[in-house]
């Protein structure tokens, strides 16, 4: 798709208020433009649908981050979307290598990562919108059969675009769980004297 603007990287997420209150994020370029496909994603599937602002901004966030990371490497992800050539498996892992560095920690210069969970819903996010985009330019084909080439593109495609989706969110391992503990008995006991008035 040919776009007026060509939308520069690096792409950034900006939060700001609505008019009842509501604090929602828009992803801009480089110049502080909104970005087409994005933010159409964010009304559509996360705004529209209701989720929080923290997930609207989790969720955008890491969609920016694939995008920025494409960039530096040239790979036009909009163009692998459109011609549903997707990214092969070791530029799959690279990115999702990429969604585990902790974005804040990246831009000082650190190499941080992130928990699994929140690894693992950036690397949703960013599957869910490809999967998204990836709809609207496979509902472009012919569907009649097997037999005919729209219909074997439009299978070819989907079994491209399920690969990069199942190999964008394996590998990463269950979250680390902390075990909370409250206060032993002694502790208990200890804190009741502290707290009754006259002990």
């Amino acid at each position: 798709m040919n776009y007026v603007h060509p939308e520069p990287r690096p792409w950034r997420i900006k939060s700001h208020p609505l008019v009842p209150g509501e604090m929602i994020v828009t992803v801009v370029d480089r110049l502080g433009m909104p970005v087409w496909w994005p933010n159409l994603f964010h009304v559509f599937e996360l705004r529209d649908a209701g989720r929080s602002y923290a997930t609207q901004k989790r969720t955008m966030s890491a969609i920016a981050t694939a995008f920025n990371w494409a960039a530096e490497r040239d790979i036009d992800l909009e163009a692998r979307i459109e011609s549903f050539e997707f990214l092969d498996y070791a530029e799959t892992k690279a990115l999702q290598a990429r969604l585990q560095i902790n974005i804040l920690e990246a831009k000082a210069g650190n190499d941080r990562i992130v928990g699994n969970g929140y690894w693992d819903s950036r690397c949703r996010a960013v599957r869910d919108y490809l999967r998204w985009r990836a709809a609207e330019a496979m509902h472009r084909l012919e569907r009649r059969d097997a037999e005919h080439l729209g219909g074997l593109l439009h299978r070819a495609a989907g079994e491209g675009l399920n690969r990069f989706c199942e190999d964008l969110v394996s590998g990463i391992g269950p979250d680390t769980k902390f075990d909370a503990y409250g206060l032993d008995p002694d502790e208990q006991a200890a804190l009741l004297f502290a707290i009754t008035p006259g002990s």
